[in-house]
């Protein structure tokens, strides 16, 4: 999952997906592009390419419900070589209450665009990417998908090459991107709308930023001596299948000379954390939970472990599969702060939106736990 930062997650070959994902500063002269406030822009494009309007409806993601409109605005390509290299310009107006990382909106917009996995960036929330491929006039391609949030619309540029002349459009391509400007700033009415949500601790407090939507469902404050919790529910979510949580305990202290914890006995941790949310969010419920890969984050010197694990969940008597996130950081002087977030696994188009949004809050929640983390007053 993405989280403040870049980071590059490989699917496919390595080197692959890092060169074509890189960003350079192009050297072409920029063209400007008008597309509509707020996404009017500037890119860096080559002499003798071609530059066509369009505005041709897509459709082919009405299912995921998280676009109010997609339209083609530009087409881009030397007409020389147009069976080699193309590039599209998309406009989409999102919805607001199933807002999403940028990067994430590129994973959704691979699904239908290029059925192999070659690697995602997600260099913050607000500009993302995926490289993906499949065939394009019938012969082997790779297609980069980048995407700008701004505001309520979405920018995406989706730029498809034969993989046979990946050497001559990589670094072309990376130029465009990366000496994308946009015409003026552009209002965020969603981070606008957001209000700190304030967990108090002794040591300073964990304010998570959160829309209106997202709502605590009201459960008794537990003893402090058993650890310090917030919940959440995405009201937003028609099936109530979408939670979060943060829990902040104390533990025994490491002493100095102590190496960190075994990465086993924090994800026994990870499960007892997530067992206890299922059972307080959904008490009566038979959920099995099957750990499916974990990664380190490392967003603090003050910590001395810091990992995501990822969870399966099947849910017995309605049959529906869940995908849980636990992230753990531990400190040295012996706070463990989790966060929590889960909802329904985005299996097919129709189900992506409430994991889109979900992930979206779990980076809110993360931002506000690394920042407790870098500014947190000593015991």
């Amino acid at each position: 999952m993405a989280t403040m930062g870049a980071t590059i997650m490989a699917g496919g070959a390595k080197g692959q997906s890092q060169s074509g994902l890189a960003l350079e500063k192009g050297t072409d002269a920029p063209l400007a592009l008008k597309i509509g406030a707020p996404l009017d822009c500037s890119m860096p494009l080559p002499d003798g390419w071609m530059v066509t309007p369009d505005a041709t409806v897509i459709n082919s993601f009405a299912s995921a419900e998280i676009f109010e409109e997609l339209t083609r605005r530009q087409i881009c390509y030397d007409p020389l070589n147009r069976d080699r290299c193309e590039i599209e310009l998309f406009a989409a107006r999102i919805v607001p209450d199933r807002v999403g990382l940028a990067a994430q909106y590129a994973q959704i917009l691979a699904r239908e665009w290029g059925p192999d996995k070659h690697g995602t960036a997600a260099h913050d929330p607000l500009f993302g990417e995926v490289l993906t491929g499949g065939d394009w006039f019938g012969l082997p391609s790779l297609t980069r998908i980048s995407v700008w949030r701004r505001g309520e619309w979405l920018l995406i540029q989706r730029a498809r090459y034969r993989t046979d002349h990946a050497g001559e459009y990589q670094s072309l391509i990376a130029g465009m991107v990366g000496g994308m400007g946009f015409d003026e700033p552009a209002a965020d009415p969603i981070a606008e709308s957001l209000r700190p949500d304030v967990l108090e601790l002794d040591e300073g407090t964990i304010s998570t930023l959160r829309p209106e939507w997202w709502r605590d469902p009201g459960f008794a404050e537990p003893p402090r001596d058993k650890g310090q919790f917030k919940f959440w529910v995405d009201e937003a979510d028609a099936l109530r299948n979408s939670g979060a949580m943060i829990a902040v305990q104390r533990v025994e202290p490491l002493p100095d000379d102590m190496a960190t914890p075994p990465a086993g006995i924090m994800a026994q941790q990870a499960d007892s954390v997530l067992e206890f949310f299922v059972t307080n969010l959904l008490p009566g419920q038979n959920v099995t939970r099957k750990p499916t890969a974990a990664f380190m984050l490392g967003r603090t010197d003050r910590a001395v472990f810091d990992q995501t694990q990822v969870f399966r969940l099947d849910f017995e008597k309605s049959g529906l599969v869940g995908i849980a996130q636990v992230t753990q950081v531990l400190t040295r002087d012996g706070r463990l702060v989790s966060s929590v977030m889960m909802t329904q696994a985005p299996l097919t188009l129709d189900t992506v939106a409430p994991h889109l949004h979900a992930t979206w809050f779990e980076n809110q929640i993360n931002a506000a736990v690394t920042e407790f983390l870098n500014t947190r007053r000593a015991l």
